[in-house]
């Protein structure tokens, strides 16, 4: 009876021992179950094996990639020269020489032949007619620009529009130097040169006759103010300090000497007052 009550418990654990499943031993993993993604931590010496690979595997894979970028870009550039070399090349279109010849061989009627030429000849009046409206046109800039700056030079001093005033002496001694002795073409763009060579730049005149204007203007303001009139306010008048911002930057562009600046504040204080 005991031997049968044992052989029924033994039975039973050995079916409850079937329905348990070993849970499976996980192996090391291999260096090729290296984790590519990330590069492994750890200051283990497996640890850093592991990142040795983990470099030498994504340089590998660095190098693989370039070369087959490299591989794609050859094949395309193959393929486009390929597929150029494989168009007609474009035909040039025939002179009037080639459908002449054609026409006497008979291969092109007499009608097609003629309409042909007058086409192309009519094309070629076109474009020699296009080419030499800008040719004139380049031309002319030059000139245009020349006779801009000679009018700005003439405001500025009006005795250049007058050829025989002596004061033009020196810019016609300059054209004609330009022209004879460096081959300057005897044009606009030359006069234009010999002004500035014998006046200088155009702002400096215009500056050099702001000075004469305000000077006049202060000759003719003294003339009309009484005797002793604003003399106590000398002090007053000659602080330039109190100029406005416009007439100061003209002082720095014209280069004033600070002489020259407290003549023409006083000048400006006295016509203001004057108006008043």
């Amino acid at each position: 009876m005991a031997d049968e009550v044992s052989q029924k418990g033994d039975e039973q654990i050995e079916k409850a021992t079937e329905t348990v499943e070993t849970p499976p031993v996980e192996p090391e993993k291999t260096e090729e179950e290296i984790d590519e993604s990330k590069e492994p931590g750890g200051d283990s010496p497996q640890d850093v094996y592991r990142r040795k690979l983990f470099r030498q595997a994504k340089a590998a894979r660095e190098e693989a990639q370039r070369e087959r970028e490299g591989r794609i870009a050859a094949e395309t550039r193959a393929q486009t020269l390929e597929e150029q070399a494989s168009k007609p090349p474009i035909k040039a279109k025939p002179t009037v020489q080639e459908v002449q010849a054609a026409m006497d061989a008979g291969t092109v009627s007499i009608s097609e032949g003629t309409a042909y030429i007058a086409r192309s000849q009519a094309e070629e009046i076109v474009e020699q007619k296009e080419r030499l409206r800008q040719q004139n046109e380049a031309a002319l800039r030059p000139i245009q620009k020349a006779a801009r700056d000679i009018q700005a030079y003439v405001e500025a001093a009006p005795w250049l529009a007058d050829d025989t005033d002596e004061r033009t002496l020196e810019v016609g001694h300059k054209y004609q130097q330009l022209v004879n002795d460096f081959g300057y073409a005897p044009n606009l763009a030359t006069k234009r040169v010999a002004i500035e060579m014998a006046l200088g730049p155009v702002n400096r005149l215009k500056a050099q006759k702001e000075t004469a204007n305000l000077t006049a203007r202060s000759a003719r303001f003294h003339a009309e103010t009484p005797a002793g009139g604003g003399n106590n306010q000398d002090d007053r008048l000659s602080d330039i300090a109190n100029a406005p911002a416009t007439m100061k930057a003209y002082w720095e562009k014209a280069g004033l000497t600070q002489a020259q600046r407290k003549r023409e504040f006083e000048i400006y204080r006295g016509l203001k007052a004057q108006n008043r």
